[in-house]
């Protein structure tokens, strides 16, 4: 399931609520890496 809605939301969100919502969700380490740098 976890794959299935990974994808799925990101096609069905537009792409830049998705950049923040999705790699804050899937990748909280690199959100604040991003953010720091």
């Amino acid at each position: 399931m976890g794959a299935v809605f990974g994808p799925k939301k990101l096609a069905s969100r537009p792409r830049k609520k998705i950049s923040r919502d999705s790699i804050k969700d899937i990748l909280p380490d690199i959100s604040a890496n991003s953010e720091e740098k």
